[in-house]
Parts: structure tokens; sequence; C-alpha cells
């Protein structure tokens, strides 16, 4: 949950799901075709299954950290060792810490014991973004105030890294 400084808070779903509308409505201008896929009534696995059956060049699942240390700042992301140098994460994170600031908190990849092993675990380039901490009341205001630049910032790393060439996937 976002926890803003007037003590209204918002859940990390309904936050993304305004983050993947405005990226939606933005795709035209990026050269992107984003296409949403919802864990409503259907679980994660359906809904990253769908995703994969729709055969894009790459999946980003829009998260948000949350720590109980309140000061906790910064952006990550999670993929598989598989895409974990290809220049896309990189970019998008140092996007993330353009927009929410906090540091630079690494590309992730999880273990077979980790919450998000299974996530990640994919075909297609995966990435989980974790772009800011949900419960640092500062990074939670810059994300109100920032959907739009951040659904642009993904947009231009998407365009940059996919515009124009074939994906990189593994068999």
């Amino acid at each position: 949950m976002l926890r803003l400084p007037d003590k209204k808070v918002i859940t990390e779903y309904q936050y993304n799901t305004r983050v993947a509308a405005a990226m939606k409505e933005l795709s035209p201008h990026y050269n992107c075709i984003v296409n949403i896929f919802l864990r409503d009534n259907v679980g994660r696995l359906a809904a990253k299954r769908a995703a994969i059956a729709a055969e894009p060049d790459v999946i980003l699942e829009l998260l948000f950290n949350g720590s109980t240390h309140p000061e906790v700042r910064g952006a990550e992301i999670l993929c598989s060792h598989y895409y974990n140098k290809l220049p896309l994460p990189r970019m998008i994170l140092e996007s993330c810490v353009k927009v929410f600031g906090g540091q630079n908190r690494g590309i992730k990849n999880p273990s077979r014991e980790d919450n998000g092993w299974m996530n990640v675990k994919s075909i297609v380039p995966l990435f989980l973004l974790e772009p800011f901490f949900g419960s640092n009341e500062l990074q939670a205001k810059v994300a109100m105030e920032s959907v739009i630049e951040y659904a642009q910032s993904i947009l231009a790393d998407v365009e940059e890294c996919y515009g124009n060439s074939a994906p990189e996937r593994i068999n």
C-alpha cells in the first residue's frame, strides 16, 4: 500500500492499474503495443500464461516494494538470470531512480526458494518492476504525482531496446 502524507492509502493494485492504463494510452507514441493482463479471477500464473501466449517481446510486471522501515527508499528489478544482462532492466532501473529518487537497489535473480522465482521464470524476457517503496511517504507522494512520467519512462526504455530489433529469448 502507498502511505501518503495526508494518511490516504492506495493499494499496489490500484496504483499499478493507473500506470498500466497510462502506458496503454501513451503506447502509440512510443512504437509499442501494450497489452494488460490482470490477475483478477484467474490468478498470477494464469495471467502470466496469457501474457506469454500473446508472444510479446517483453513482459513487465508492475509492482512496488514495501518495508517495515519507513525510511527505506529505492528501486529494484527482479528477473531470471537468463535476462539480467539485457539492457532493458538496467535502463528501467535508472529511469525509476530518476523519477522516484532513492538508490539503485539492483537487478536481483530470485532463487527457487524465493517468492518471486515462479514469477520471473519465463521463455520471454520478464521483469518485475519495484520502482519505489510504497511504505516511504516521500516516495509514495512522488509516485502519485508521477504516474504519467513513470509510464513514459518505461515506454521510452522499451522503445529504445525493442523498437527496431528482434527480442532475445531462451528456448
